[in-house]
């Protein structure tokens, strides 16, 4: 899973337009979409960049015993 943080534009017959890394491989993703106005976007919120992390998600359940050991912490 990775998150990536992008302007996109929707046009008129309702498709939305982004531009991704370079580093993103083609082919078919889920993607989650949240939307913010541009305008309300700027005004609100500072512009901030995150790395990108390759989490190995496959595989781990995020129990807390995996999280946090066994001994009763």
């Amino acid at each position: 899973m990775q998150a990536i943080q992008a302007q996109g534009l929707v046009n008129e017959k309702h498709q939305l337009l982004v531009q991704l890394p370079d580093e993103t491989k083609a082919g078919k993703y889920e993607v989650i979409v949240l939307l913010l106005k541009s305008d309300k976007l700027a005004k609100k919120h500072h512009n901030i960049t995150f790395s990108n992390h390759q989490l190995p998600v496959e595989g781990m359940t995020f129990s807390r015993s995996e999280i946090y050991g066994e001994d009763g912490r």
